[in-house]
């Protein structure tokens, strides 16, 4: 499902997780290459779905549902 440009009300979850990564790693680091920023990225993915916290889960750490 695309959702329209402009409109980030339409994908809540997305702009959650983009304002998150810019703010808690992006921000905070420079890069010199784009295997930097790359391994960056796939650390963090790690960390929000292994360990960070949310305030709706009462700031217990997200456990990774898989899906069949």
């Amino acid at each position: 499902m695309q959702t329209r440009v402009g409109c980030p009300q339409q994908n809540g979850y997305t702009e959650s997780f983009v304002s998150a990564i810019k703010c808690e790693c992006i921000d905070h680091m420079i890069f010199f290459s784009e295997k930097s920023l790359r391994r960056a990225v796939e650390q963090y993915i790690d960390h929000f779905h292994h360990e960070r916290t949310t305030k709706c889960r009462r700031r217990r750490p997200i456990t990774k549902v898989s899906i069949i």
